[in-house]
């Protein structure tokens, strides 16, 4: 914890720094930090208190930053893959994000948004940028052969086709504020207030981050049930059958939270069903994310078909 909390982790393309009491996130990508501050120095008052604070906005010739309140704590990802979570520490955290939702659900925004579109559109760009990655034929014939689908192409079509059955459920949601990348990565859990903060938003102006509300609890669920972050952190591995159809392992149970997390989409009045329906199109369009890892990238793909086959299960 001593480690995480003063050596925080951060992306390649982005750098933190400890600077007394706060943290300074530097990155080149300017409009990503802009957007960012944006979003989180604009929180509506009945929300602020879910996300962290910040500061002293300097953006430069090549390099953009801004100053976060330092949490004590660690976020939800680390814990997940260490298996730090009973199921009551779990239904504790849901019952809290249960709040937030409700939170968001009272704050006005636009009447209608097409998440559709936002979702189906990011797909489209995001298999064009994967399709010209050196490694995409080799990645390909990984599915082609140790899966039962025809390759990537073919899982992109599947997704996108689940989405186009449910289109009509996904933009008959009230929009509400979407934090835009609610993963346990950007959820710490704050020891001082005991409470949840949110870091690291999608970013931009809030009254253009509105979605259905799907796409954050897709997000969640992509954490806690699909095992991205144990994934993205090596604590996965790809095995074979008999038959060579290839498959992820886990060492921890994830399904050991599927039920509470079904409850607690439920209680919402949200369908757990058409949240994994968005969770399988984040798992492929995180794939061009990880290009630097063969391994990962497989592991990607292959989970991303593991949840199609295991729809309604």
């Amino acid at each position: 914890k001593e480690i995480a909390l003063h050596n925080p982790h951060a992306r390649h393309f982005n750098k933190l720094a400890l600077e007394q009491g706060f943290i300074k996130k530097e990155s080149s990508n300017k409009d990503k930090i802009i957007g960012e501050f944006t979003f989180l120095n604009n929180i509506p008052k009945e929300i602020q208190q879910h996300y962290v604070e910040v500061h002293d906005l300097k953006v430069e010739a090549k390099k953009a930053q801004y100053l976060m309140k330092k949490i004590n704590g660690l976020d939800l990802s680390m814990q997940h893959i260490n298996q730090g979570f009973s199921k009551n520490s779990m239904q504790d955290i849901l019952g809290e994000l249960r709040t937030y939702f409700q939170s968001i659900a009272g704050i006005e925004g636009p009447k209608s948004i097409d998440t559709y579109d936002f979702i189906v559109l990011k797909n489209e760009k995001r298999l064009l940028e994967l399709q010209s990655w050196e490694g995409f034929a080799k990645l390909n014939a990984f599915i082609e052969n140790h899966t039962s689908f025809l390759g990537m192409s073919n899982l992109f079509e599947l997704s996108n086709e689940l989405l186009r059955d449910n289109k009509s459920a996904l933009n008959a949601e009230k929009p509400l504020i979407s934090h835009g990348d609610l993963c346990f990565a950007n959820i710490i859990m704050d020891e001082d207030e005991q409470k949840l903060v949110f870091i690291d938003p999608r970013g931009g102006a809030i009254n253009e981050s509105y979605r259905a509300p799907y796409y954050d609890l897709a997000k969640l669920c992509h954490s806690l049930l699909g095992g991205y972050d144990h994934i993205i952190n090596n604590v996965a591995e790809i095995g074979l059958d008999d038959d060579m159809h290839a498959n992820v392992k886990f060492d921890q149970n994830l399904l050991e939270f599927r039920g509470i997390f079904k409850s607690f989409v439920e209680s919402l009045g949200f369908e757990y069903n058409l949240v994994r329906v968005v969770e399988i199109s984040l798992f492929l369009s995180m794939l061009p994310l990880h290009v630097d890892s063969t391994k990962k990238i497989n592991m990607l793909a292959l989970r991303a078909g593991e949840l199609i086959e295991g729809l309604g299960k």
